[in-house]
């Protein structure tokens, strides 16, 4: 994955290292939990193979929050294989583990520059990853495009299933309310760019349309 540098990129830092709402405790895991997953953090760091992301003075590795973790590698053709075998030696004395099946990586670089090795044996995403409640692409903008584009979707499915129903005009301001509302302020507060004005005009024709049209 590539290094990224300055200004531009805080954001992006702050997508992958503060969880939603700014908040930065652990919600589920107990103390035991996650001191161990604490110790293996500081294993893996402790290897000089593995080098992670720089953003501006800094370089970031492993992001933890809750059952989620996030890796970030300058060189993942280097430093993938020795990350899971730490993780490995880590979960044999701990019970902790990856799963593979359920895990994605984006490179950061344009593509093709990963090495086909990789590309092989792990899930490759082409364009961005999921992660908590977000897709996660290579540029702030890109992710704000990707997610708003998905919230439109989900919106314009939504709706269209409801009007098939004869729902009060009051029901349909809590279906409002209560379903598609909450989506679009998650994007609003945890995306750190302003919303598209083409999406938010188009959000709003579409509530107005369902609300006074039925």
């Amino acid at each position: 994955m590539a290094t990224l540098r300055g200004e531009k990129d805080r954001s992006v830092r702050d997508m992958l290292t503060k969880p939603p709402g700014g908040r930065v405790e652990e919600e589920t895991p107990g103390p035991g939990q996650q001191l161990d997953k604490e110790a293996g953090e500081d294993r893996v760091q402790d290897r000089q193979e593995v080098t992670g992301v720089r953003f501006g003075g800094e370089a970031y590795t492993i992001v933890l929050y809750t059952d989620d973790v996030v890796v970030k590698l300058d060189d993942p053709v280097r430093s993938l294989s020795v990350f899971l075998e730490e993780v490995e030696a880590f979960g044999a004395v701990s019970g902790f583990q990856v799963n593979l099946s359920k895990s994605r990586a984006l490179d950061l670089a344009p593509p093709g520059e990963t090495g086909d090795e990789l590309t092989q044996h792990y899930q490759w995403e082409d364009s961005s990853v999921p992660y908590l409640g977000l897709r996660v692409a290579r540029t702030v903008m890109e992710t704000a495009s990707v997610n708003y584009r998905l919230l439109l979707q989900g919106v314009r499915a939504d709706l269209a299933e409801w009007r098939r129903y004869p729902i009060s005009w009051t029901g349909r301001i809590a279906a409002i309310k209560m379903s598609i509302l909450p989506r679009a302020l998650f994007l609003f507060q945890r995306l750190p760019v302003e919303p598209p004005s083409s999406s938010v005009q188009t959000l709003q024709r579409e509530i107005n349309s369902f609300i006074w049209g039925g």
